[in-house]
């Protein structure tokens, strides 16, 4: 399975996507068509960001790195994050491997095949789920209005509980909706089971693509699939639309999500797409101390309770840093993260377990 850019790329280098993203208060940045997201992070300090940019040698990259190297100083940046490219070497800055902040695998369906063609790559199982579905009587309905999205994320928030999975706040999805609406250019799909919603997806329709963002379905409903056909008429809708491509979203066939990842990847692959490589997620370093410091940080944030003896390593470590006074830098981290310090305390002792 090799890299090639895919739809989600043009998806999440868009003018709209940027409007998304200042619409959330975050400053966007274009360099060389490159979109560039900044992301505040503790200190003062911040990140840039660019989901899929289409960079496919490292000439591009290493002039993309230079240009943007100036904006890093600017803005107090200690890194750029590039999501979804090949594998590259770059020259004068230090690049690391990183986790991805998107999905780094879907499945894509070529919608210029026939509508027969379509259903005849998909697996039996989900070919009789979309005939289940319109037997029993589910509709659906499209709508670009953003009065419909607290009924969509009551379904996407239904499934993120019964999943454990995180998601973003309603504003979020309405801004995606509205925004991207007005160029014709998304729409939520709800489907109805006796004028109820059981299953409603967020999907866009930019450049040549479909993409399928995000969805939730109601549990109880479950054995009307109705699911299998809401996407099926999103790929009839794409179609009708003179698309090329139907990117079905986040999947987990390889690498570490495999086993939470496995139902909705089961579900996507029964509709006969071609699996992906969303390709490499890299790091660009331009600040090294703090760089190490951010990690640590990660790091010990994914940690309930935290030992006493890594909360004192880790402000020796900035002290090392000389960048705040060993009480600063306690009294921030403690505001930053909103660590339970004295629980901790008392469960464990000042300088370990008691």
């Amino acid at each position: 399975m090799s890299f090639t850019p895919t739809p989600h790329s043009e998806l999440l280098q868009s003018p709209l996507w940027g409007q998304v993203q200042t619409s959330a208060g975050r400053r966007v940045f274009y360099v060389k068509n490159c979109l560039i997201i900044k992301h505040a992070l503790p200190f003062g300090k911040s990140l840039l960001y660019s989901p899929r940019p289409i960079i496919t040698d490292e000439k591009k990259l290493n002039e993309l790195a230079h240009k943007i190297a100036a904006i890093a100083k600017q803005e107090k940046a200690i890194f750029w994050k590039i999501d979804g490219i090949p594998k590259l070497r770059i020259t004068n800055y230090k690049l690391l491997n990183s986790s991805t902040l998107q999905y780094p695998e879907t499945f894509i369906l070529d919608l210029s095949k026939t509508e027969d063609e379509l259903l005849k790559n998909m697996k039996p199982k989900t070919r009789y789920n979309i005939g289940l579905a319109r037997k029993k009587n589910i509709t659906i309905r499209w709508s670009q209005n953003s009065r419909d999205i607290p009924l969509f994320y009551k379904l996407l928030d239904e499934t993120a509980n019964r999943q454990k999975i995180a998601i973003h706040k309603m504003q979020h999805y309405k801004n995606i909706l509205s925004i991207f609406a007005k160029k014709n250019a998304a729409a939520l799909g709800i489907a109805y089971y006796e004028d109820k919603p059981v299953a409603a997806n967020l999907v866009t329709f930019y450049g040549d693509a479909a993409t399928y963002l995000h969805g939730g379905t109601e549990h109880s409903h479950r054995n009307l699939m109705a699911p299998y056909l809401l996407q099926w008429e999103t790929i009839q809708e794409a179609k009708q639309r003179g698309l090329r491509f139907y990117d079905l979203g986040g999947v987990a066939v390889h690498g570490g999500k495999i086993k939470e990842w496995a139902g909705i990847t089961r579900f996507k692959e029964g509709f006969g797409g071609t699996l992906t490589d969303m390709g490499e997620t890299y790091d660009v370093v331009f600040n090294r101390a703090w760089y190490a410091l951010y990690k640590y940080c990660i790091r010990l944030k994914r940690i309930k309770f935290m030992h006493m003896k890594q909360w004192i390593a880790l402000i020796n470590y900035i002290g090392q840093l000389r960048l705040y006074s060993t009480i600063d830098i306690f009294i921030i981290i403690c505001s930053q993260y909103q660590l339970l310090l004295g629980s901790n305390i008392i469960k464990y002792g000042l300088f370990g377990r008691i």
